[in-house]
């Protein structure tokens, strides 16, 4: 059995990068700043995120530099070699889930910031 599940709550410490692929899914590129406490000392570790389709547009409409978000995800290693053959790897985290804390760009939350999950309850 293996597990491979991320949560981060952090800043985004740059703009997100949005593109599409070829076949026109939304991408969204980011790094988060997530900080810690080692010592009393504050220390902040950064991470390289990607976030694909939905993920992606809630970040391009609500999302930008400094704005505090919370993710759930997993990792993902990247594999590629150079143009001199030398093997090289970059872990980073894709974002499955993801709500923006503030900083919204248009100033409302939408609903779908505050209430991520839409599924209606089937109560009698």
């Amino acid at each position: 059995m293996s597990l491979n599940r991320v949560t981060l709550v952090g800043r985004l410490s740059n703009e997100p990068e949005i593109r599409a692929t070829g076949s026109g899914l939304l991408v969204a590129l980011f790094s988060l700043a997530v900080k810690e406490y080692y010592r009393h000392e504050e220390r902040a570790s950064f991470f390289s995120v990607e976030a694909y389709g939905k993920t992606a547009e809630l970040i391009q409409e609500q999302a930008s530099k400094g704005s505090l978000i919370g993710l759930d995800g997993f990792l993902k290693q990247d594999r590629w070699k150079t143009r001199e053959k030398l093997e090289k790897t970059k872990v980073v985290v894709v974002a499955k889930e993801v709500m923006v804390f503030d900083h919204f760009k248009n100033d409302m939350p939408s609903e779908e910031s505050i209430f991520p999950y839409t599924e209606e309850d089937n109560l009698p």
